[in-house]
């Protein structure tokens, strides 16, 4: 049986949740050229592995908590729930730490760096393609340098509140 087939019937039920830490290799650079003091990325995977993976990213604030987990509130969880938007009965959702880990001190981190970081995450756990990428505000532009770098690993992207680049009109619209 699989984790989501022992999903109870409620919408909102608490996901069965795990965390990955993944080494990124010790080379890996920012594309300011700054190392990282701690390359790691930090992922939770939500609901069956086995099912397609929808990537999920938020506000700056934002982290790897994207669904209700135990005793642990999801951003997210109105979205990422069984029936819900992002639907635990079909796919697998992936949350993300964005870099810098606590207490790193790179200063200059572009949405780019994520990208690339959370490829190689994939890469690590063999699941390289995502079924999609949800994006809202700063996470939409981590979904869109994704998608702008690995295309052929994406078979559809989602964002909501983003710019492809700082605009004064994006900051009106806020």
């Amino acid at each position: 049986m699989t984790a989501a087939e022992r999903l109870p019937e409620t919408p909102h039920r608490a996901a069965d949740a795990f965390d990955i830490c993944v080494l990124l290799p010790a080379d890996f650079r920012l594309q300011s050229g700054e190392k990282l003091a701690r390359p790691e990325i930090n992922l939770r995977l939500y609901g069956d592995p086995a099912l397609p993976i929808v990537a999920v990213s938020g506000g700056i604030s934002a982290g790897r908590m994207v669904a209700d987990c135990e005793n642990e509130a999801g951003w997210w969880s109105e979205i990422i729930a069984r029936g819900g938007a992002i639907d635990l009965q079909r796919f697998c959702a992936l949350g993300f730490d964005f870099l810098p880990n606590p207490g790193e001190t790179a200063r200059t981190i572009s949405t780019h760096d994520q990208a690339r970081a959370l490829a190689f995450a994939l890469d690590q756990i063999r699941r390289p393609t995502l079924a999609a990428f949800v994006g809202a505000s700063y996470g939409g532009m981590v979904a869109l340098a994704f998608a702008e770098e690995f295309a052929e690993r994406l078979e559809r992207l989602c964002v909501v509140s983003a710019a492809d680049r700082p605009h004064p009109a994006a900051t009106a619209l806020r």
